[in-house]
């Protein structure tokens, strides 16, 4: 039996178009072939050394076909090359028997839209499934571990794949022009993403490159331009030529400190980008590589007005300055940072000033985004120091000093203050409590000062005398408040013929004198009369001026004193409960 022949050279300009190269293939003749194959049903095969057989003509017409595991009692282990080559199938089932599939084993079957393999096949040849344009659905079992070049370039219709851990290969070209192709999970064994495996995956958004690979070949990624997001190990070292180009909406790139070489266009045409850091690992970077526009055929390169290259080295700088790029060092220790004041006092805790940090460009930095703030030494009187490290595409760490000064109680910076003005005689020291506050409101702690009281036992003006006590509240304060006479009290009042009687108790220590008011509105408000006496032996008075016979009349005392100096207004200590009399 004579195999069918791959298209030719000419034939197969057309499939690629100028979204791709030209697959280098040979043209397989079936050489494997024995004159005379053995045949089973719609399957020709050929036996092979170790017992088993391969497929290597599939005659059927079923639309949704399981691989036999067996034919004429003999474990079918293999798949043969082009067996299936342009075959009708929708859905297609590999057994776990099979252990390899053969070059262009089910190419340009256009009608598949399934392959299921049921786990043991180990190896998957070139072209396999090159060319299947309905191929939807794809699920690779576990034990595969080599999957050849082209296997699945122009599968238009395929949407996700899931690479098991146990595959150590993927070839050039696998997935090329997969232009529906949204997700796909990479094996964690590779070691190399190579040459166009995901060129012109137009629908591919996201990708996340295992942790031992090395190298991202050329054109690995070029054109996938709904990509938005790309994570990349610390195990990378390469970054070949054209890796990226055209991932037009790719916004933002972190490439890994262990990288060495950044090709040439590498983020070419990613019109999304407006910067990038260059770790300082990078050893060399080819020309174009970031921040510039190329059309294809066009011999001009052109560049993308405001990109920013983050560096710390002469690599990077270099890169950035030949190509007129804006050049940022994004080391912290490069930046600069300013506080409001250069000294601040004392207020009980820690003291944060607001820090503006810019970096080697004056440009202003985000908090948060860009760098925290630490602060250390900022409570007590002394050196403070604020230490800003770098985050995101900022490294290092930058120092700035700012003084705690001591508060001076006698300073407009101090506020002491007392719950209330004036307190009532109690016959015992009165001590009211105190709080010392920075002016702006925060507490200063009580063991920052010593509180001493004078004259706060009798009626008059007692003084607090607030002390600044060690190295951060210094100075002196001081407080007064008034001791007011506790409340008087009517001992009795009698009435006569038009006039009435009030006796007092005597005023307490410090009472210069006592006020008696008497009126016909038990409110206070109307017909309110006073009688006031500086002599503390006068303790009774008799009424008989206003009152008229029949009236009820209400009456309250109390005592008062005068401050030494005599020029102030009088003090008042409370009225006594107020008594009622009616007039004879």
């Amino acid at each position: 039996m004579i195999k069918k022949m791959i298209i030719t050279a000419a034939s197969a300009a057309t499939i690629f178009g100028a979204a791709a190269v030209l697959p280098q293939a040979g043209f397989l003749m079936g050489s494997d072939i024995p004159a005379a194959a053995a045949v089973s049903g719609d399957y020709e095969y050929k036996a092979l050394s170790d017992g088993t057989v391969k497929i290597t003509e599939y005659k059927g017409k079923a639309s949704n076909l399981t691989v036999p595991d067996k034919l004429n009692g003999k474990t079918v282990s293999a798949i043969g090359d082009q067996a299936f080559y342009q075959c009708d199938l929708k859905t297609v089932t590999i057994p776990k028997s099979v252990k390899t599939l053969g070059a262009d084993s089910f190419r340009e079957s256009a009608s598949l839209t399934k392959v299921t393999f049921s786990g043991g096949t180990t190896s998957i040849g070139t072209y396999s499934f090159y060319g299947c344009t309905s191929l939807k659905t794809v699920t690779l079992g576990s034990g595969l571990k080599d999957i050849g070049t082209y296997v699945f370039y122009n599968c238009k219709e395929l949407t996700s794949i899931k690479i098991p851990d146990t595959v150590t290969s993927i070839g050039e070209y696998c997935f090329e022009n997969c232009s529906n192709l949204k997700t796909a999970t990479l094996p964690a064994e590779i070691t190399e993403i190579k040459d166009d495996t995901f060129a012109w995956c137009t629908s591919l958004e996201s990708i996340r490159i295992p942790n031992k690979v090395k190298k991202i070949g050329w054109r690995a990624f070029s054109s996938c331009k709904e990509m938005k997001s790309v994570i990349m190990p610390n195990s990378l070292k390469t970054l070949a030529e054209d890796a990226f180009n055209r991932c037009t909406n790719l916004t933002s790139i972190s490439i890994p400190n262990s990288v060495t070489s950044i090709g040439k266009g590498a983020f070419e045409n990613c019109t999304g980008l407006t910067g990038v850091v260059i770790p300082s690992t990078v050893k060399e970077i080819g020309s174009y590589a970031f921040g510039f526009l190329h059309s294809t055929g066009s011999a001009t390169h052109t560049r993308i007005s405001g990109f920013t290259v983050y560096g710390s080295t002469y690599i990077a700088e270099y890169y950035a300055k030949y190509d007129g790029h804006k050049y940022v060092d994004n080391r912290m220790s490069k930046c600069s940072a300013s506080i409001p004041y250069s000294s601040y006092t004392y207020r009980g805790r820690g003291i944060k000033p607001t820090v503006t940090v810019k970096d080697s460009a004056g440009n202003k930095l985000k908090s948060g985004t860009d760098y925290s703030v630490a602060y250390s030494g900022n409570t007590n009187a002394g050196t403070a120091t604020i230490t800003v490290t770098g985050k995101g595409i900022f490294t290092d760490t930058l120092k700035k000093k700012f003084t705690v000064k001591a508060l001076d109680l006698s300073s407009s910076y101090a506020k002491v203050s007392i719950p209330y003005s004036s307190y009532t005689y109690t016959g015992s020291a009165i001590k009211p409590k105190v709080t010392v506050k920075f002016k702006d409101g925060d507490v200063i702690p009580t063991g920052d000062y010593t509180l001493s009281y004078s004259a706060n036992t009798k009626v008059g003006t007692a003084t607090i005398t607030v002390k600044g006590k060690g190295s951060n509240v210094t100075g002196t304060y001081k407080k007064t408040f008034i001791v007011k006479p506790a409340k008087n009290e009517i001992t009795s009042i009698s009435s006569t013929k038009g006039a009435f009687k009030v006796n007092w108790k005597k005023g307490t220590a410090g009472t210069v004198g006592y006020q008696v008011q008497y009126s016909t509105d038990k409110n206070f408000k109307n017909n309110v009369h006073s009688y006031t006496s500086t002599a503390l032996s006068d303790l009774s008075e008799n009424f008989s001026k206003v009152p008229n016979s029949g009236e009820t009349w209400y009456v309250r005392v109390r005592s008062f004193y005068t401050k030494d100096d005599k020029t102030t207004s009088t003090r008042y200590g409370n009225y006594s409960a107020v008594k009622s009399i009616k007039i004879k």
